[in-house]
């Protein structure tokens, strides 16, 4: 899937291929129109957000619009 990738904390999203999830079971797969790149999502990738994730690669965003698949 294409998607903004982050590679490390602190750096700019590249438009680039990203492995698509899985489905998991309890879990339900979705197909993501639209994201928007707020302030949380920034404070998030750039690491010095209180639940920012320190696992590279990432998708950027967290907030967003989706269909079911």
């Amino acid at each position: 899937m294409k998607a903004a990738v982050i590679s490390a904390a602190g750096k700019a999203p590249k438009f680039d291929d990203f492995v698509a999830p899985a489905s998991k079971k309890g879990f339900e797969l979705i197909t993501v129109r639209a994201s928007s790149l707020s302030q949380f999502s920034k404070s998030r990738s750039s690491g010095s957000h209180y639940s920012a994730e320190v696992i590279f690669p990432a998708v950027a965003g967290a907030e967003g619009r989706s269909m079911e698949t």
